[in-house]
């Protein structure tokens, strides 16, 4: 209107952001949530079944007590708290777990990655200080491990290794074992615990679920790939024992094993066993005796040999090119190489004990194929 008061000016309306600026970033982290998911995924798949391989050579009792106890500890931590609160005593036993808890409130675990290859970036986590400290609160459950390991090592000692084989021996072998735990808690637990410390805190509930899923579905199909093997695999240590025995009184090694093959020469011609399946004919060269007539040549074993390292021993007919048929009564080592043995070949109607430098090298290469059945 003509002379009136101008009409206000129209207040500026806000610009809305470009759709793409917002929509992009959440895709990218979206894609990077699922890509880290599934590698964390692959490791849960394939990392159990390594370790269930190598337990079956190390004792690693002691390493996985330690990471049981500390996953169960943050899976049930809220039902801890209150009780804590409750009863200020019970945070002495869970000392060591409470500082892994402080720790990961004021610095959430890294990527999976760092984890994965930790052992890699070695002296930088001794360097600097945020990486040394995590490092210490592992360093620390390994102490535990240690102190499991020394209880239940002693235990063997009395009882498998004294008196016939030395201190000296043992520490030495001790002291091996303890250095592999030590790389196992390193190499393999730590983005194992990190992952479910990491998903506790995030609340990502069925991530984790999928994950031990998976843990328990690898090892599962582990467990039962090795039950339908034919023999078990013998520990380090008692391959360790086995030869330390022989060498700290090769008189008594000797009529053990001579009793042995005598013992399995008696049981077999007294008919014991089943001629169809105690007797596996799957190696060319060679036939492997089970049943009552290898428990016969264990027993004899038995008289200088301890229990469980007798066990190690297995027996087998083998066409040997030089010394014609022979009854080997042997022991190998984790990887399946001939350590120890007895053979004895019939010569001028007499069994006659032949040294390893009378077999062929084909019948060392059939007791191999024979020990990986």
């Amino acid at each position: 209107m003509l002379g009136g008061p101008a009409d206000p000016a129209p207040a500026p309306q806000p610009v809305a952001a470009p759709a793409v600026g917002v929509a992009a970033p959440s895709r990218a982290h979206a894609a990077l949530s699922v890509a880290d998911f599934v590698f964390r995924l692959a490791y849960f798949l394939v990392v159990p079944v390594v370790l269930f391989f190598t337990s079956l050579v190390f004792p690693l009792t002691g390493a996985f007590v330690n990471m049981g106890l500390l996953v169960l500890y943050f899976l049930v931590n809220p039902l801890l708290r209150p009780l804590v609160a409750r009863r200020p005593w019970l945070a002495k036993p869970l000392k060591k777990f409470m500082a892994f808890e402080a720790y990961y409130r004021e610095n959430p675990p890294r990527t999976f990655a760092y984890y994965v290859f930790f052992p890699l970036l070695f002296p930088y986590w001794l360097l600097v200080k945020r990486p040394r400290r995590e490092f210490l609160l592992f360093r620390g459950l390994s102490l535990v491990a240690l102190f499991i390991l020394i209880g239940l090592a002693l235990l063997q000692y009395f009882t498998k290794w004294a008196p016939d084989i030395g201190f000296g021996a043992f520490a030495q072998a001790f002291g091996l074992i303890f250095l592999i735990q030590g790389f196992i808690v390193l190499t393999f637990l730590m983005p194992l615990a990190t992952t479910v410390i990491s998903y506790q805190h995030a609340g990502k509930t069925k991530r984790l679920v999928a994950l031990f899923l998976a843990m328990t579905v690898a090892t599962s199909a582990a467990v039962i790939a090795h039950a339908k093997r034919r023999h078990g695999t013998v520990p380090v240590m008692t391959v360790m024992r086995i030869g330390l025995r022989t060498a700290a009184s090769p008189d008594k090694a000797v009529a053990a094993l001579r009793a042995g093959v005598e013992g399995a020469i008696q049981a077999s011609q007294q008919g014991k066993g089943d001629q169809t399946s105690d007797l596996k004919a799957d190696v060319a060269g060679g036939v492997e005796v089970v049943g009552p007539v290898l428990e016969a040549a264990q027993a004899g074993l038995a008289t200088y040999y301890k229990a469980d390292e007798a066990q190690g021993f297995l027996l087998a007919k083998i066409a040997d090119p030089k010394a014609g048929v022979i009854l080997a009564l042997y022991a190998v080592d984790s990887a399946g190489q001939p350590i120890i043995w007895l053979a004895v070949g019939a010569v001028a109607g007499k069994l006659q004990i032949l040294p390893g430098n009378a077999l062929a090298p084909e019948s060392v290469d059939v007791m191999k194929k024979i020990a990986k059945k």
